[in-house]
């Protein structure tokens, strides 16, 4: 069962990209890189859960990373989208489920956002989310939030690493996220 602790005052944030995670916090003040090793996550799929949360153990020990409130960014080319028009006849549940099936994970999380002409359904391989959710959360960690790349704006979109102005940027708007 996973370690909670209710008094956390460190922030941090997880920077999740097909092929690796970077991680900042309050305390640190740096951008600490972790690359997936191909017998542990390959292709976003998880290999080895037990070897995962060892390594995300040694990360943490290593790095003398205290435990945060974190906030999970994920990039969006991890992320599946699709963009549905409104349609007269529009059998929405359907339509998202059709493409939910295409999508090459056996447990997929999703999220529907609706516009006034269109609604974007985004997905993730759940799987490799809870298991990195799990890792972080037995060693003191909370995860507070799962948010895409693309909810920090047009300014941060092309972003392919954690840098100065959007780490200020998602600190400043934190509680927001």
């Amino acid at each position: 069962m996973p370690f909670h602790s209710k008094n956390l005052t460190n922030r941090g944030i997880v920077f999740i990209q097909k092929d690796r995670l970077e991680y900042f916090d309050e305390i640190q003040q740096r951008v600490i890189h972790f690359v997936f090793q191909p017998d542990t996550i390959q292709d976003l799929e998880i290999v080895d859960k037990d070897r995962l949360n060892l390594q995300v153990k040694s990360l943490v020990e290593t790095n003398k990373i205290a435990p945060a409130n974190l906030l999970f960014i994920i990039a969006d080319t991890i992320i599946f989208e699709k963009t549905f028009p409104f349609t007269p006849n529009d059998n929405k549940d359907l339509e998202i489920q059709k493409f939910l099936e295409n999508i090459p994970f056996e447990h997929v999380s999703y999220k529907v956002f609706t516009g006034q002409k269109d609604y974007k359904v985004l997905a993730i391989n759940k799987e490799l989310f809870e298991a990195l959710e799990f890792s972080f959360e037995t060693l003191g960690f909370r995860l507070l939030a799962m948010i895409p790349q693309l909810s920090l704006g047009e300014a941060f979109r092309m972003s392919q690493s954690l840098n100065s102005d959007n780490v200020k940027y998602i600190l400043s708007h934190f509680d927001l996220l």
